[in-house]
């Protein structure tokens, strides 16, 4: 499977959200003390929050009866996917476009479990998102794992695969 080298958007995964507003919460109590009421508080309702999100997430899937994967060109969705149990298929390999080669097994792989779009960020364009697209008869959906809005980024993410 193409897209194997090292994903570092670890906050695409709801679990290690919560870990590290768990270990951002113990150092703001070492360093202020005296805000540990409403820092506890204010962690709750973070904590609150991302439990909903993951609930909602995994509802959605459950669900579905579409295929339990996606195709990205940049692999930025790995963490997403372990959580989930999805399966992301990749364009790019370690930052490089493929060979042909690797492309075609790999499209053979997508167009098997019935992927047609294919994800691309905003901060990356490529002709070759849209070749790819079309050759599965399918169209480009951009979403960023990068925003700020990470709620909705992850919402988005799940109910492209849902739809697909």
């Amino acid at each position: 499977q193409l897209g194997t080298s090292l994903d570092p958007h670890i906050w695409l995964a709801p679990s290690n959200v919560q870990k590290m507003g768990e270990q951002i919460l113990g150092h703001l109590l070492e360093i202020i003390p005296n805000n540990s009421e409403a820092l506890r508080s204010n962690f709750l309702k973070f904590s609150a929050e991302v439990e909903k999100l993951d609930e909602e997430i995994r509802g959605k899937l459950a669900k579905s009866g579409n295929p339990k994967g996606f195709l990205v060109f940049h692999p930025a969705w790995g963490y997403f996917a372990k959580e989930y149990g999805l399966q992301q298929f990749s364009i790019e390999l370690e930052g490089k476009e493929p060979s042909p080669a690797e492309l075609i097994k790999e499209l053979k792989e997508v167009q098997d479990m019935g992927i047609q779009n294919i994800w691309v960020q905003p901060q990356r364009s490529s002709r070759m998102a849209k070749t790819v697209a079309n050759s599965l008869g399918g169209e480009i959906i951009e979403l960023d794992p990068l925003a700020a809005n990470w709620h909705d980024s992850l919402r988005k993410a799940t109910n492209q695969i849902v739809e697909n």
